[in-house]
């Protein structure tokens, strides 16, 4: 059996579209999250792991060297999920495969992130200090109102500083380009689809908030379907033929 993106939901796309190329599709971030989790199906608790390791080897290495690597291998992992297959630790260690170009896109996030929030956290430590300084009592509406400012321009700064990153490295595990290419097809991707891409961030980073409230635990359990949901909205956005799916498209 032969058919496109299977577990797509249907959607109204330009037909004129070539294959490899982006496309505008209407991105629905509840349905894409519920896709997420039927495309990871029995597999789900070995993704969990996957993700967890991952967190962990990540963090061995200072400035998030080896979270580009690692985030490869669990694309990796979702591209097997699409043909039918079932991944294995092999499929997930293969993200190294191609250590220096998911290097390159991680430094490029990494020092983006460093330009824009090195400046306002001066900003807001400048603040801070000064509403606590000398003799005189600390003004509570300075400093909370400052902190309250502070934490809602770093989670905006969040969203928009990861966009153009959203498909970069599904490109990299996809396609196997270099990482500049990566990037600015995911970009222009993004551009494309602006709006749907914004409302999946902003859905995802306020149900992860949301998750951490309770105890933290629930947001690692949503971390697979996250990273899965991005999988399909990556593959409606970048259609290819895929044989043998195991999630049948939903009528």
């Amino acid at each position: 059996m032969s058919q496109v993106n299977p577990y797509a939901s249907p959607q109204s796309v330009d037909s004129t579209v070539s294959m490899g190329e982006p496309r505008r599709v209407s991105i629905k971030p509840f349905e894409a999250i519920s896709r997420g989790y039927k495309l990871l199906g029995e597999q789900y608790w070995m993704y969990f792991l996957f993700c967890l390791l991952c967190i962990l080897v990540a963090s061995l290495v200072p400035f998030g060297i080896l979270y580009g690597p690692v985030m490869v291998g669990l694309f990796l992992c979702l591209l097997e999920r699409e043909r039918g297959r079932q991944f294995d630790m092999n499929v997930l260690m293969r993200g190294f495969d191609d250590f220096l170009n998911s290097l390159v896109a991680m430094v490029i996030m990494v020092g983006i992130n460093l330009v824009l929030f090195l400046p306002l956290t001066i900003i807001f430590a400048v603040v801070f200090i000064s509403g606590t300084a000398g003799n005189r009592q600390p003004d509570p509406v300075l400093m909370f109102g400052s902190l309250f400012i502070f934490m809602g321009l770093t989670w905006m700064l969040s969203i928009l500083t990861y966009l153009p990153f959203v498909f970069c490295f599904q490109l990299l595990a996809d396609r196997k380009m270099a990482a500049w290419d990566a990037i600015k097809l995911s970009f222009r991707a993004v551009r494309m689809n602006l709006g749907g891409v914004l409302l999946l961030m902003v859905t995802g980073f306020a149900l992860s908030i949301l998750l951490v409230m309770m105890c933290y635990i629930p947001v690692f359990l949503f971390m697979p379907v996250w990273f899965a949901a991005l999988q399909v909205v990556y593959r409606d956005i970048f259609p290819e033929e895929i044989v043998n799916a195991q999630v049948t498209q939903r009528q």
